[in-house]
């Protein structure tokens, strides 16, 4: 390729193509927050309203100790997610912190929902439609 028709520095088109992903993978980790948060809302309004022997389940430390987990994890996510957006918008180098929300505490999302899912495999939330969590 012509020097004239190249961008940027010669043997870096991998670092700049990684850089440019960064934003993307930031936007994806405050999405994956944004859905575990409106999917904690919705278990934790969940809990308060199904009654069962008299009381709201969301009472029993065995509803409450996950709900809690996940709300600790996504709060994690969520300030790392800031850190890098702030590294990202300095124009400082934000690779590892631009991918760290994404690999482990932002997965929360999918990990509640699937603790959510579990009322519906076990038939206990027949008359509740799973798409529920998006109204």
């Amino acid at each position: 390729m012509p020097a004239a028709d190249r961008i940027g520095e010669e043997g870096r088109g991998f670092e700049y193509i990684l850089h440019g992903m960064n934003p993307e993978r930031i936007l994806i980790a405050a999405e994956g927050i944004g859905l575990g948060r409106a999917a904690l809302r919705k278990a934790s309004a969940y809990a308060k309203d199904r009654i069962v022997f008299d009381r709201p389940i969301g009472e029993n430390q065995a509803i409450q100790h996950p709900l809690a987990a996940c709300w600790m994890q996504l709060e994690a996510a969520n300030l790392m997610t800031f850190k890098a957006a702030s590294l990202y918008d300095r124009g400082e180098p934000c690779g590892v912190e631009a991918n760290a929300p994404n690999i482990s505490p932002a997965k929360q999302p999918s990990s509640l929902r699937d603790r959510a899912d579990d009322p519906w495999r076990h038939g206990l939330c027949q008359g509740i439609p799973r798409r529920a969590l998006f109204a």
